[in-house]
C-alpha cells in the first residue's frame, strides 16, 4: 500500500470527497507550491480516513475535533505506515479545511463564549468583518492571537485595556516569538495585535504607548554586500583585454564602463553613441533607475 491509495480511495471514499476541488483550488488562489499542495492532500486524507472511522459528520467539524484528531488520535495512531504524521504538516492543512468548509456553508462559523474575553473577541470579529473587510481565514489567525493575549491578562475577568502595559506587550510577543521557527513569522503575531489595538483606538481607547513597543520583524531582500572583484582579479581582468580587434576594444568598452564609471550591466547595454559627449567628457544614462 503506498501514500498515493491514502490521499486517493481514503479522501475520496469520505464525506470531504465532494470538497476536494474547492481544498485545492484554494490553495492554487493562495500560490502555494505544488508540493504543499500534495503534502496537505495526504494530511487531509489522514484525517477524513480517522473522521470516517469515527464517525464523525462533516456537519460536526470544527476546532474542538480537529485538537481530537491531533491530541487524542495522532500520539497513538496506528493507520497504515505511509500516513502522513507529521503534526505541524496537519494542524496546518485542518485549519485550512475549516477555511474551505465554512466558506462553502458546510459548517458554521466558530463560536465565542460568554466570558468578558469572549464578548470582546466578539466585537473585535465583527469590527474586522464589517469594518476591515478581512478574509475570514485571517480574522481566524487574528482572534486566536488576541484570545492568548486577553486571557493572559484578564482570564475570565472583564477586559480593561487601560490595565494592559506596554511591557506586557513587549513580554507577549517576545514570548509568541519563541514558538516561532523562524523569526518572520511573528510577523503574524504583530499584525493581529496592531489590528486589535486599532480597534480598540477606534472605540476611544488611547493605545499609542502599546503599539509603539510593537514592530515587525527586519525582512532584508540583500542582507549583505554583493559580491566584487579585488584588486588581484581585476589586474587579471585589465590583463585579458590587451588583444586587438573590434571585438576585444568593444569588450574593453564594457568592462571600463562598469570599472572605472560603476555602470550598471543594463546602463551599458543601452548605451548608444549619441549618449556620449566627447568634448565633455560625459554620459547621459537613459532607461536606468533615477
Amino acid at each position: 500500500m503506498n501514500p498515493t491509495y491514502h490521499s486517493t480511495t481514503w479522501l475520496l471514499e469520505s464525506p470531504l470527497a465532494a470538497y476536494v476541488d474547492a481544498f485545492t483550488h484554494h490553495f492554487t488562489d493562495e500560490r502555494y507550491a505544488p508540493a504543499t499542495v500534495d503534502t496537505y492532500l495526504g494530511c487531509l486524507a489522514h484525517f477524513a480516513h480517522w473522521s470516517t472511522q469515527s464517525g464523525i459528520d462533516i456537519h460536526g467539524i470544527d476546532e474542538k475535533v480537529v485538537q481530537q484528531f491531533l491530541n487524542e488520535h495522532l500520539p497513538h495512531c496506528n493507520c497504515a505506515r505511509q500516513v502522513h504524521r507529521v503534526r505541524r504538516d496537519l494542524h496546518a492543512a485542518l485549519i485550512h479545511l475549516l477555511v474551505v468548509l465554512r466558506a462553502n456553508s458546510v459548517i458554521a462559523e466558530p463560536s465565542i463564549g460568554m466570558m468578558p474575553v469572549d464578548e470582546e473577541l466578539r466585537h473585535f470579529d465583527e469590527y474586522m468583518n464589517h469594518v476591515r473587510g478581512l478574509a475570514p481565514r485571517t480574522r481566524s489567525q487574528h482572534i486566536r492571537v488576541v484570545q492568548r493575549l486577553l486571557l493572559d491578562q484578564f482570564a475570565d475577568n472583564a477586559v480593561v485595556i487601560s490595565a494592559i502595559k506596554p511591557d506586557d506587550v513587549r513580554k507577549f510577543v517576545a514570548k509568541q516569538s519563541e514558538l516561532c521557527r523562524i523569526p518572520l513569522s511573528i510577523t503574524a503575531t504583530v499584525s493581529a495585535l496592531q489590528g486589535y489595538f486599532r480597534y480598540r483606538a477606534t472605540r476611544g481607547d488611547p493605545v499609542n504607548h502599546l503599539t509603539g513597543v510593537m514592530c515587525h520583524p527586519a525582512n532584508w531582500q540583500l542582507a549583505s554586500l554583493p559580491k566584487a572583484l579585488n584588486s588581484d582579479e581585476i589586474e587579471r581582468l585589465l590583463g585579458a583585454l590587451q588583444n586587438d580587434g573590434p571585438s576585444a576594444r568593444r569588450t574593453a568598452a564594457i568592462v571600463h564602463c562598469a570599472l572605472d564609471l560603476g555602470l550598471r550591466s543594463s546602463e551599458v547595454a543601452y548605451l548608444g553613441l549619441d549618449d556620449i559627449d566627447w568634448r565633455a567628457a560625459t554620459i547621459t544614462l537613459r532607461r536606468t533607475k533615477g
